[in-house]
């Protein structure tokens, strides 16, 4: 009998060992974190915020820096400005100078002032005597001429008109030395109307009309540049070769 009660409490102490084993395992289980998985903490570390005097300095020196930088680029800009223009000016005095040697060295072709017997005119060929006053010669010298007659005895050339020049150029001199002179002979040839131009100066010479002859003389400089020198003169009337020098279209360039 007693044999009995012993088993049978030995049998129910065990259930309730295991219950209290398995209980404390299942505690233990829980407060043990996942396999794999690792957790850290975070560290959040905290700074003072700059002080009043802090921010004052950094903006005092940022502006300070600004205003540094605006002179430097205005300055850069003044400098450039200048250095243009300075060398505009070099520019400007260097075509100057160089106007100013080509002006003093240049050729000038003119009209020679003879007397009015030596400036001869025939009843078929025109003679005019030309210098070169320049320093340098005169090249592919060309000479357009032309005549025109006007009604009366020393009719002035109207003011309106201009000065008209019929034909081609006629190839006078290839090259007019320095302080040389030429003489350029154009025929006068026939008129428009077929009326031989002898017909023409016997009416100038009688005082019945006004002969006027013109024309420009072309040439290149030794710079090769082209010049021009108009000339115009009327027959003197009661001569066949005294010419009188007009006021008007005798200019040179």
């Amino acid at each position: 009998m007693h044999t009995s009660a012993r088993l049978s409490r030995a049998t129910l102490k065990r259930p309730l060992i295991v219950c209290c084993l398995f209980f404390f395992a299942c505690v233990l289980h829980a407060e043990e974190p996942s396999k794999g998985t690792i957790v850290s903490p975070v560290v959040v570390k905290l700074q003072n915020p700059p002080s009043q005097k802090t921010v004052t300095a950094s903006s005092t020196k940022e502006a300070n820096e600004k205003p540094s930088e605006r002179e430097m680029v205005n300055l850069t800009k003044i400098l450039a400005v200048i250095a243009i223009l300075t060398l505009l000016g070099f520019s400007w005095q260097l075509w100057q100078t160089q106007q100013s040697s080509e002006q003093g060295l240049r050729a000038y072709v003119g009209i020679v002032p003879r007397p009015k017997e030596e400036n001869k005119t025939t009843a078929e060929i025109f003679k005019i005597t030309i210098i070169n006053c320049g320093h340098t010669p005169a090249y592919h010298l060309s000479t357009l001429f032309s005549w025109r007659q006007l009604p009366g005895q020393y009719t002035p050339w109207p003011k309106s008109e201009p000065y008209q020049i019929f034909g081609n150029a006629i190839s006078s001199v290839m090259t007019l030395v320095p302080q040389h002179e030429a003489v350029i002979e154009i025929p006068f040839g026939p008129t428009q109307n077929g009326i031989p131009f002898v017909n023409f100066l016997a009416s100038a010479i009688k005082g019945e009309i006004t002969l006027y002859f013109y024309g420009t003389i072309k040439y290149q400089d030794v710079f090769k540049k082209w010049h021009e020198t108009d000339f115009c003169f009327m027959l003197e009337p009661g001569t066949p070769n005294r010419m009188r020098v007009c006021d008007h279209h005798n200019d040179s360039t």
